[in-house]
């Protein structure tokens, strides 16, 4: 026996709702047609683009102190377990 999907009611607000974004899109459509871009577009895109493939030195900082504190808290949660469960985990990670 097949599962059966609950049945979704789709009245008046939903089908206004729906066609209020197919308005929407079609807008969207409209002006990305319309509108050419400039040489400030393609600057932003391509300094969005580098920021996105090759972060700053200070970002990689700030991930890095991030982690090491999410280590140390790991480090002291584990410390408040019982002895017998902190050396299970000591012997786990060998």
């Amino acid at each position: 026996m097949g599962m059966k999907l609950p049945r979704i009611k789709f009245g008046r607000p939903q089908q206004l709702a729906a066609l209020l974004l197919l308005v929407f899109l079609a807008e969207c459509l409209w002006v990305v047609s319309r509108q050419q871009l400039s040489q400030q577009d393609y600057r932003y895109a391509e300094c969005g683009r580098e920021m996105w493939e090759r972060p700053s030195p200070a970002r990689r900082l700030l991930h890095h102190l991030r982690q090491s504190q999410r280590r140390r808290h790991l480090c002291v949660s584990r410390s408040r377990l019982s002895p017998y469960r902190a050396a299970a985990g000591d012997a786990r990670r060998g």
